[in-house]
């Protein structure tokens, strides 16, 4: 079992936010999230049966002005739960 709740926010906006701390967010929460789902799925076929829980932002379902970065990231984290999700029950 896999629980996920990745993720950081930078609250500024979006042209006060440091192009450094705007990729750092990027890093943890898309591309930490699109490994840590590969490497589990990965060992996921070889089992049975497995479960993963995403708990993920309300910004991801409705974005919102600020902070810009963490709502993008979060719409990813939900397309891609939701294709890997579709992918999986196949």
């Amino acid at each position: 079992m896999l629980i996920n709740n990745v993720g950081i926010a930078e609250k500024r906006l979006f042209t006060e936010t440091d192009y450094r701390q705007q990729n750092k967010e990027m890093l943890i929460n898309m591309v930490s999230l699109t490994k840590l789902y590969y490497v589990f799925l990965s060992g996921m076929a070889q089992q049975k049966s497995a479960v993963l829980i995403d708990i993920t932002s309300a910004a991801s379902f409705n974005p919102l002005p600020c902070p810009t970065v963490y709502v993008v990231t979060k719409a990813y984290f939900l397309s891609l739960t939701k294709k890997l999700a579709i992918k999986t029950e196949k």
